[in-house]
Order: structure tokens, then C-alpha cells, then sequence
């Protein structure tokens, strides 16, 4: 971390040294113009007037226990990279053609209820795919992501509809709900489509009555 304050780059350095799962990259937690460091334009601009920065480096070395307090403040620190992706898979009869697809497909909110949403911001496609930019909100969180649908065979009679490869939200029942409504949202247009795969939760592809579900987790 580097910053042009003292005063908040001691006080970072002094929480992170309390934690035992922490170690300093340095000698010292705190280090002033730090070499090799890629600066930028602003970085730039301030040391030219002959001020300091200030860099805190810290490596983790081990894994502690998270206190359950912690989890009433950051609920989403729940959240485990190894839980699977939630996608779908719809068989269908022939050869989905993208472009009327995305030209069909709703934008705008797609679901509502108390403080949730779903909203399809814009639809962007290609010949052999569409790219859904997907907002999500509960209460005063708000995630967005893109959501890919795409071939998922070479025979090109199964689609997929997962979370974009760039994106890595994290796993809230909102980003799988999400999920499940594109995919309604799809089989409105492709009507004799198919659901044969999900990773979606169980309790959520029952909500939205999906039918056709296998290999549910």
C-alpha cells in the first residue's frame, strides 16, 4: 500500500503487525520512497514538489481463525474461493442464432422483490455468443458482472450461461439467483430448450421452478 499520508500508513502498519497472520516485507513496515515501485502520474506530480510517500508492505504466512464478530461486520468474508460457479446448461433442438437472441432478451430489471434486484444494464453479442452486463443489489450492496452465454459443444446443441471468466464476484444467493433468471429469461425465447446441468443451489432452482434439473449441488 503507499500513501502521502504518515499518519495513515503508521496506523495501516500497526493493525497489520498485531494480526500473527502477517509479516512485514521489510525491515522496517514503513518505508519512504520505495525503489523500483511503479509510479504514476500522481505519484509523479507529488514527489516533484519534494514530498514523501509513504509504503506499507505485508506478506501472509499463515491462516488464523476468523472470529465470529467479524462476520456480523463482513458477511461476506463467509465467502470461500473454492465454492463452484453457479452455471447452467440448456440443451437445445438447433443451432441458436445470438444476434435475434440478444435482440429479444429483456433489458433493464428483470427481478424485484423488497430490496433486491436484478438488472440487465446492456446486451452485447457476437455470431457465436452474448455478454449480459448483470447488476445485482440487496439492500446497499451491489455487485455487477458479466454473464456469458455461449455454445458449450462442438455440435453446438447445449448453451451455457456462467459468470464471464473476468469477473469473480463474490457467491452471494443473489449472483445465483441471477443466474437462474437469465436462464428463464433465455427459455422464454428458446421455448423447447432444456435445462440438463446446473451448479446453482438446489433451494433457488426450486424457487424459480426450473424444470429438467440434474446434477443440481
Amino acid at each position: 500500500m503507499v500513501t502521502d499520508c504518515k499518519e495513515y500508513a503508521e496506523e495501516v502498519a500497526e493493525l497489520f503487525s498485531e494480526c500473527p497472520a502477517f509479516l512485514p516485507l521489510w525491515d522496517s513496515p514503513v518505508k519512504i520512497n520505495l525503489i523500483d515501485y511503479y509510479l504514476t502520474k500522481y505519484a509523479r506530480k507529488w514527489l516533484s514538489q519534494g514530498l514523501p510517500l509513504f509504503y506499507v508492505g505485508f506478506k501472509k504466512h499463515k491462516i488464523v481463525e476468523i472470529p465470529e464478530w467479524v462476520y456480523k461486520f463482513y458477511p461476506l468474508a463467509k465467502f470461500l474461493k473454492e465454492e463452484i460457479l453457479p452455471e447452467n446448461i440448456l440443451e437445445v433442438n438447433e443451432k441458436v442464432d445470438f444476434f435475434e437472441l440478444a435482440k429479444k432478451l429483456p433489458r433493464g430489471i428483470v427481478w424485484k422483490r423488497e430490496k433486491e434486484v436484478i438488472k440487465l444494464l446492456d446486451i452485447y453479442y457476437k455470431e457465436d455468443r452474448i455478454l449480459i452486463d448483470t447488476l445485482i443489489v440487496k439492500g446497499v450492496f451491489k455487485q455487477r458482472f458479466f454473464v456469458t452465454v455461449k455454445p458449450c459443444n462442438i455440435k453446438k446443441k447445449k448453451i451455457i450461461i456462467a459468470i464471464h471468466d473476468s469477473d469473480k464476484p463474490y457467491l452471494t444467493e443473489e449472483v445465483h439467483k441471477a443466474i437462474i433468471v437469465i436462464t428463464l429469461e433465455i427459455q422464454k425465447i428458446l421455448k423447447d430448450s432444456r435445462l440438463v446441468k446446473s451448479t446453482c443451489k438446489r433451494k433457488f432452482l426450486n424457487f424459480y421452478n426450473v424444470n429438467s434439473c440434474i446434477n443440481l449441488k
